[in-house]
């Protein structure tokens, strides 16, 4: 009760404190917007005065100005804009407010730097661009220039506040100022008016003096009232402490043993009290956690099937075991559909790498899996012919007993030739009676469902496997079918290609078999043509000596002749 008693007594101080700073920051919040709401309806004042003397400040010279001028910016010049500075001037300078410390000033809209027009506190500044590194002041934003500043956001927004920091005049405090700046359109005047906030922390310290008084007030009664309902409760607690213990003692060994997770069992009391409803509640819990065990139990076992009923619709543990009990019932089925994929998945891929020269008899061994694995009662796998255009059936399993069939069907054609133009899974759940026939030993019966899977791989389709049911199938097992139609339609265009891989081998071959026989001719051939060309030299050597020698006679001859020529001249001398 002690520890209670300074809980309930901590929380409220502490509540109460709590209060106390958000009610002081409400207050700060409500004398801030209350001093920007005046200094608006100051500058408001302000804004009406000078507009009042830009429509009365002599009309006529005015408006003849302003006819003639093309500048857009509506500045005013001469006699006209001097008049009425000095009517402005004199009409705000001699204003001051909020005990002589607020005061007006105009600057122009000219960017980065306006100038100053007039200025009730510092006349001096009239006329003087606002350039100065010590207007560098804008909260928030320390560097940026302050009535850069406010020109920018009024040129925006119409009109606009900016606090800034600047110090008090005649002290050396520098203190918190807002400001608020309304431009005037036609002016182009940018029309000011600011206050120190030091009056709002000022109030916002006397409303927090305030409070403190009355919270600690209020934190005194609390402890008084406290203490009190102390002393009371200890004296209650003594007067009914025999029975009133005793049970609650057996209460707190009970729930100790439970905290430990212990076996507990129930207990009877004859109090009708709240104790007495306690320990029947304690009693449903002890019930509770036994039959919680055995369904823990259970579960633990892979009962699965144990069934368990909460102790009500807001027994949260009761209903988190249910929940975990069909979650886990969820996750089995889960993990059986899982793993009969992947077996399908590893099965299928053994049985597609037994790919053998008889082609009808691995069609068969695929539609044969495909049936026992998927429990249907009769299924086929046909194959596109391309060259010929039509769909053939290869392979047909009826009740586990191989059909033998030979069926041709257009692309045009049932069920399988859509299937194979529109290359989509066709599944049909609403057979007509006299669409397909399964047959037995007992006789005749429709089936209940119909599947066609493209075998498509990459989007070119080379059979269907069509497969027939007693029963609907589930989405898994069609997505089974349908990668499974992957797997065989990759098989088959894999095992077309290594037949024309095979065929054009065998073709290489043979090219190269005549290759090496046309090569050994051609060198046969070379060689008598080398051997021929060798004969035809030596004959040619021959001949060529022969001529020689009949030259070296004739050249004989002819010297035999020119001597017995000379002979006989020499002779007829």
């Amino acid at each position: 009760m002690l520890v209670a008693v300074l809980l309930v007594s901590i929380f409220s101080i502490y509540s109460i404190i709590n209060k106390e700073e958000k009610e002081i920051e409400s207050f700060r919040e409500k004398e801030f917007e209350t001093t920007k709401t005046n200094l608006k309806n100051i500058v408001d004042i302000a804004y009406g005065m000078v507009d009042y003397i830009h429509k009365n400040t002599d009309n006529n010279s005015y408006d003849a100005w302003f006819a003639n001028s093309a500048d857009s910016t509506l500045k005013l010049d001469g006699e006209v804009q001097t008049m009425m500075i000095e009517e402005v001037k004199k009409q705000l300078q001699s204003i001051r407010f909020d005990n002589g410390e607020g005061y007006f000033w105009i600057t122009d809209t000219k960017l980065p730097y306006p100038t100053m027009i007039m200025h009730a506190a510092k006349p001096q500044n009239a006329g003087k661009i606002m350039d100065s590194q010590k207007y560098n002041v804008v909260k928030d934003k320390i560097g940026k220039n302050l009535y850069q500043e406010r020109v920018e956001t009024v040129l925006e927004n119409g009109a606009a506040f900016v606090e800034y920091i600047m110090n008090k005049p005649g002290t050396d405090e520098i203190e918190n100022k807002i400001s608020y700046s309304r431009l005037h359109p036609e002016l182009n005047w940018v029309i000011s008016s600011g206050l120190y906030t030091d009056s709002i922390h000022l109030a916002v310290e006397q409303k927090r003096a305030e409070m403190k008084n009355l919270v600690w007030a209020v934190v005194l009664k609390v402890i008084v009232v406290s203490l009190l309902f102390l002393i009371i409760g200890i004296a209650l607690s003594i007067y009914f402490s025999n029975d009133l213990t005793k049970a609650i003692l057996e209460v707190r060994n009970r729930l100790k043993d439970l905290s430990l997770g212990k076996e507990v069992s129930t207990f009877e009391t004859k109090r009708k009290d709240e104790v007495g409803d306690m320990v029947a509640s304690l009693n449903a819990l002890v019930v509770g956690v036994q039959s919680y065990t055995d369904f823990s139990r259970e579960i633990g076992k892979g009962n699965l099937e144990k069934s368990f009923t909460p102790l009500s619709d807001n027994d949260v543990l009761g209903n988190s075991l249910v929940a975990m009990r069909d979650e886990l019932i969820i996750a089995a089925k889960e993990n059986d559909v899982r793993n009969w994929i992947n077996e399908g998945f590893a099965k299928s891929a053994t049985l597609l790498r037994q790919f053998t020269d008889d082609i009808d008899a691995w069609y068969f061994s695929i539609i044969e899996f495909v049936v026992n694995y998927m429990d249907a009662n009769q299924g086929g796998i046909f194959a596109l012919d391309n060259e010929d255009q039509f769909i053939e059936l290869r392979a047909c399993l009826a009740y586990n007993r191989q059909k033998f069939q030979q069926k041709k069907i257009g692309l045009n054609e049932g069920l399988v030739g859509r299937c194979v133009m529109e290359k989509k899974t066709i599944y049909m759940t609403q057979l007509p009676d006299t669409y397909i026939t399964i047959t037995s030993g007992l006789g005749e019966a429709s089936p209940t469902s119909l599947i066609l899977i493209p075998l498509k791989h990459n989007e070119n389709v080379v059979g269907v496997i069509e497969l027939a049911f007693f029963k609907n199938l589930e989405s898994h097992q069609i997505e089974f079918l349908e990668k499974i139609g992957e797997s065989i339609a990759s098989s088959v265009i894999s095992n077309k290609n290594s037949e024309k891989t095979k065929l054009l081998l065998e073709k290489s071959q043979q090219q190269a078999e005549e290759l090496r026989a046309t090569e050994e001719e051609m060198r046969q051939n070379n060689e008598e043509l080398v051997a021929t060309q060798e004969e035809i030299k030596r004959r040619g050597d021959e001949l060529e000596k022969l001529l020689k020698q009949q030259q070296e006679k004739e050249q004989a001859l002819v010297e035999i002749k020119s001597k017995y020529e000379d002979v006989v001249d020499q002779g007829n001398e």
